[in-house]
């Protein structure tokens, strides 16, 4: 998690303030003597340290939320780093013994872990999922080097040691960060890293004595006759008893470590401290403009098969509706996830459902906190990082060619259509529910409406906000009641809506807005690739021809992969802002004041 945070060059310097750490912990817990001139360089090292992370606009590179985190993991290290060189040195065993116990216990650790991440988060990885590349062996491969390495610098000389020949290679890394990572390079690097090694070498060329307290002066601590009288002496006391040379050092490994694996799981399970972190970073990350709204996805037919297409739409949305007649069961049901709603022609009934059950959600569910509701046949298609322009407070509905959303107060004239046939004769059904909306309507808002128009419009893709469920609800109550097609109940549902919410009789673009550039109508067939890529949505689309269906939805996946990847200027490492100008000023100028010949059509003296 912390290199998603840093750049390594960042994480290995403040890593390098482990050295203080270690030695305080030397200090305290092993007696180690540190030289004056040894603490002048450690605090001169931690200066340089502070130094290379200083920026002049800013204050610091990245967030405190990341520097604290950073501290809290390198003193975590440090205090390991003591621990197990006590352990080393108190064993005159074989090194390679050493090692092969230390990291048998490592992999057993994480094993479990892992597997407790598992069963409780389902996002956690796979065991060996990322290693399918030559640069993840390697990683491994050269960690086994560093381990083998840092475990004989712990036998033969100190934790502290291996500290400052750790800080050799940050200067390396802070340097190469800005060619790999894009990473601004400061200006204040150079005498930073400077003062690094400086203090490094000033370190290593004055040692200290080394001779450390005998066990026994601590065991003696225990003693029946010498009870600790003051605060040191009873954590020095307890030491003795469940430190590394201690009658009971194995309970006091075995504690340390459920304790560490304690509150690993608690970070896993809860995820408190990671999204509090992201959500604090200043750099911003591609999301989903409709990641807080619901898909609600029709079919009017039982075709479960294409249950798996439609779900790749999943990571855009915050939930997923699946609409099809039989779907489960012979009985109607309607619930967040799913219905089995047989009338096609009146299908808006069932999105007021589900709108109404995620008004209902309790207050701690993830549908308490859905925005929108997005409606879509499932052969069309919707590119959803499409609308990131849209305003998700507006309901969207298509302005489309068949049937062209329109409004009229009586259907003679237009073309020949099934809706005013003698069977269906939508005109005279709709009439009576307008009379009966209007007669609801709050009398001083009466004047805004025709009581006699109603609207047709293409509805198969439209988007409804939160804050007009309530409207849609009773609308589509009594449009249902008197059995008026979506077709027509939809457009004019939509059309009191935009009526009656605006803060002005004039405002026509207050509360809707219309999608002229879908692809296709109602009943459009077989759109080409080229259709499908150059319109954010249309209907509707042959899922059996696969070579259309595909573009579509391997762009929808490469989009999906693109979520959460941070959207920042590669070269200043801060958020995109509007380009002031895109071409360089003072060439614009100097060409501008050129006389163009307008018969060549070119600027003289080029």
């Amino acid at each position: 998690m912390l290199f998603r945070l840093a750049d390594p060059g960042t994480i290995s310097l403040v890593r390098s303030g482990i050295t203080l750490i270690t030695a305080l912990n030397l200090l305290i817990t092993a007696g180690t003597k540190i030289s004056k001139r040894q603490w002048l360089a450690i605090v001169f090292q931690i200066c340089g340290v502070l130094v290379t992370q200083y920026n002049p606009e800013s204050g610091s590179l990245y967030p405190l939320s990341t520097y604290v985190l950073l501290i809290f993991q390198t003193a975590v290290s440090a205090s390991a780093g003591v621990y197990n060189q006590t352990l080393l040195k108190g064993e005159s065993g074989s090194l390679h013994v050493c090692n092969m116990s230390l990291y048998a216990a490592g992999t057993i650790i994480n094993a479990v872990i892992h597997l407790a991440s598992r069963l409780i988060s389902p996002e956690e990885p796979s065991f060996f999922e990322g290693y399918n590349s030559w640069g993840a062996f390697m990683v491994i491969v050269s960690n086994v080097f560093i381990g083998l390495a840092i475990t004989a610098v712990y036998k033969y000389s100190d934790a502290l040691v291996k500290c400052f020949a750790t800080a050799v290679s940050t200067g390396i890394l802070l340097y190469v960060a800005p060619l790999i990572f894009h990473v601004p390079l400061s200006f204040l690097v150079l005498p930073g890293t400077i003062t690094v090694f400086a203090a490094t070498y000033l370190y290593l060329d004055n040692p200290a004595p080394k001779p450390a307290p005998a066990a026994d002066d601590w065991t003696n601590a225990t003693m029946e006759d010498a009870v600790p009288h003051t605060f040191m002496g009873t954590v020095m006391a307890m030491f003795a008893v469940l430190g590394t040379h201690g009658k009971l050092r194995y309970v006091g490994l075995a504690g340390t470590s459920t304790v560490s694996i304690g509150l690993i799981l608690a970070l896993v399970s809860y995820k408190t401290l990671a999204p509090t972190i992201i959500a604090e970073s200043k750099v911003p990350t591609l999301q989903s403009p409709l990641r807080n709204a619901m898909a609600y996805v029709r079919w009017n037919s039982h075709i479960p098969e294409r249950i798996p297409t439609i779900m790749e739409y999943t990571p855009f949305f915050a939930g997923m509706h699946i609409s099809m007649p039989q779907l489960s069961g012979k009985l109607p049901f309607n619930n967040l996830t799913a219905d089995n709603y047989e009338d096609t022609m009146r299908i808006y009934s069932s999105v007021a459902q589900t709108m109404q059950d995620i008004l209902d959600a309790p207050s701690n569910s993830s549908a308490a906190n859905m925005t929108g509701l997005m409606y879509f046949h499932f052969d069309s298609w919707v590119d959803p990082l499409g609308f990131s322009s849209e305003d998700l407070d507006k309901i969207w509905f298509l302005d489309g060619s068949d049937p062209p959303f329109r409004c009229m107060t009586s259907s003679a004239g237009l073309p020949g259509h099934w809706m005013w046939n003698d069977e269906w004769k939508q005109d005279e059904k709709i009439k009576p529910a307008l009379k009966e909306v209007v007669n609801k309507l709050d009398p001083s808002l009466r004047s805004r409406i025709n009581s006699g128009e109603w609207c047709s419009g293409w509805s198969d893709i439209y988007y409804i906000p939160r804050h007009y469920f309530i409207d849609y609800i009773y609308l589509s109550r009594v449009f249902h009641a008197h059995r008026v097609v979506h077709e027509l109940a939809i457009p004019t549902m939509v059309h009191i809506i935009d009526l009656m919410r605006r803060t002005h009789v004039s405002n026509t673009f207050e509360i809707l807005t219309h999608l002229g550039d879908c692809w296709g109508n109602c009943c459009a067939l077989f759109p080409k690739p080229t259709d499908v890529l150059w319109h954010r949505c249309g209907h509707r689309m042959d899922l059996q021809n696969e070579t259309v269906t595909r573009v579509f939805y391997d762009r929808l996946d490469e989009h999906a992969k693109m979520l959460g990847t941070p959207l920042y200027n590669e070269t200043l490492a801060e958020p995109l802002m509007d380009a002031e100008h895109i071409f360089n000023p003072e060439e614009v100028a100097s060409f501008l004041s050129k006389p163009v010949d307008v018969y060549s059509g070119g600027t003289s003296g080029i």
